[in-house]
């Protein structure tokens, strides 16, 4: 009885997330359509990002662990957070770096001249609500079944790893886009996947997704030459790539090293003892 519970645990979490994301479509189109200036759409926009946050950490607490806040929002294992993190961290580098080389003065002076409620809505309120949201859902929902097992093998981190991208690059061609950004958002939520499960920080993944994506959406409002700053990067087919390559690299690598989570539960356990 109970390894059927355990069981129906692991893939709860899928099913919920599946339809929070339909729930999610279907409320922010019809929420956001009512409104016709661009910075109540990116604010309509981050409350319903909120609401849905907010109801995926309910399921979270109430049908999987009450604790689940304190186990995984926290400040601990930030060393190995960011370590297994690095490869998106190199990648937010080269986002600040061609943002701030292939701009001018003129360009910034045009970027101030944007009224300030839509960059508040855009680059802050927008970004930092999609970090809570899709993290607690796509990485913290999604992923519970892991933490949910007793089995927390090479093979399961590999194995949930692998739905962090396919779930998280579908979500991204949704309404618009391609192989590609299948392809890179799936990357994205594979490394997410792999800072959380080795981890077990849910907080530096909410982080590095704000990061990325501010500095993504700054990027797409700069030209270089007549190109988008944001396609200048991803436009660059052998730099992508590379990136990509290696992204995917990294993350394997970290969810088959031992989850840094699991040796502090070791080390505390033989403390006591």
């Amino acid at each position: 009885m109970e390894k059927q519970k355990k069981s129906t645990k692991k893939h709860s979490g899928f099913c919920l997330t599946v339809l929070i994301s339909i729930g999610f479509i279907v409320v922010k189109v019809l929420i956001t359509s009512v409104f016709s200036e661009p910075s109540n759409q990116y604010l309509a926009d981050s409350i319903v990002r909120v609401i849905f946050g907010v109801l995926a950490l309910v399921l979270l607490v109430k049908c999987f662990d009450r604790d689940f806040c304190p186990r995984t929002i926290h400040g601990r294992n930030i060393g190995a957070a960011v370590l297994a993190g690095a490869a998106e961290i190199v990648f937010i580098g080269i986002l600040a770096v061609i943002l701030f080389t292939h701009t001018t003065e003129a360009d910034w002076q045009e970027f101030r001249a944007v009224p300030g409620k839509l960059l508040f809505a855009r680059l802050i309120a927008q970004q930092l609500t999609t970090g809570f949201f899709e993290e607690v859902t796509y990485r913290g929902l999604l992923l519970e079944g892991y933490f949910q097992s007793s089995e927390k093998t090479v093979s399961a981190r590999l194995l949930y790893g692998s739905l962090s991208f396919f779930v998280f690059g579908a979500l991204h061609i949704i309404g618009g886009g391609g192989l590609e950004r299948f392809i890179l958002t799936g990357i994205f939520g594979l490394s997410m996947a792999a800072v959380y499960l080795h981890s077990g920080n849910l907080l530096m993944p909410m982080v590095l997704h704000f990061l990325h994506d501010l500095l993504a959406h700054t990027c797409s409002m700069f030209t270089y030459e007549g190109t988008n700053l944001q396609s200048l990067v991803l436009g660059g087919t052998r730099i992508v790539i590379i990136l990509a390559v290696l992204a995917v690299v990294w993350a394997v690598v970290f969810l088959i090293l031992p989850p840094a989570s699991a040796n502090r539960s070791k080390a505390t356990l033989k403390e006591n003892i």
